[in-house]
C-alpha cells in the first residue's frame, strides 16, 4: 500500500459514550524508516510516549537519527552527505525492523510517497543514492577485513589459538 506525502498517523480520535465526549487514545504505535511504514505496536516497552524510541513514532520518517538517536539534529529523511559507515547503522536498523516483521512482531503497512519511493512504488534518486552509500560501507568492510586477515597471514599467527 503507497500512502501519501502528507500521511501522518493521525492524532486521536474521539467517540461518544452516553452523551459524552471520550477522547480514544492511539492504540498502533507507526514508525518509518526509509520509506517503509511499520506498525511497531507489540515494541509498546520500547516506542511508547516517555520510553526510549518514542521518538521515531511521531508520524515522520526520521531515517537520518537512526545513526545518532539525536532528534535536536537529525529529525529528518534527508541522508546526503552521510558517510558509508552512517549507511551501514541506519541499514542496520532497517534490517532490524524486516527481520521483526518477518518473526511476526511487527507489521509492515506500506510505503510512504516522499524521498524513498514515488507514486509508483518504484525507488527515487535519493534511495538509490542511499544504497549505493550502503555498497561502498559493505566494501570498505570487506576490505578491512580482508588486510587484517592479510596482516594476521603475515605476522605467523595463523588465526585463532595461533
Amino acid at each position: 500500500m503507497l500512502y501519501p506525502a502528507n500521511w501522518h498517523p493521525g492524532a486521536p480520535g474521539t467517540r461518544h459514550a452516553r452523551g459524552r465526549r471520550i477522547c480514544a487514545c492511539v492504540l498502533t504505535l507507526i514508525l518509518l524508516v526509509l520509506g517503509r511504514i511499520y506498525d511497531v505496536s507489540k515494541g509498546r516497552t520500547y516506542y511508547a510516549p516517555g520510553k526510549a524510541y518514542h521518538n521515531f513514532c511521531l508520524g515522520t520518517d526520521h531515517s537520518r537519527a537512526y545513526r545518532s538517536a539525536n532528534f535536536e539534529l537529525d529529525s529528518t529523511d534527508d541522508l546526503d552527505g552521510l558517510s558509508p559507515g552512517d549507511c551501514l547503522e541506519i541499514q542496520r536498523w532497517a534490517d532490524l525492523y524486516v527481520d521483526k516483521t518477518r518473526a511476526g512482531e511487527y507489521r509492515f503497512l506500506g510505503l510512504h510517497i516522499g524521498r524513498f519511493y514515488d507514486r509508483r512504488g518504484e525507488k527515487t534518486a535519493a534511495f538509490v543514492a542511499y544504497e549505493d552509500c550502503v555498497k561502498r560501507g559493505r566494501a570498505l568492510i570487506q576490505k578491512n577485513v580482508a588486510a587484517a586477515g592479510a596482516a594476521l597471514g603475515s605476522a605467523g599467527g595463523g588465526g585463532v589459538g595461533g
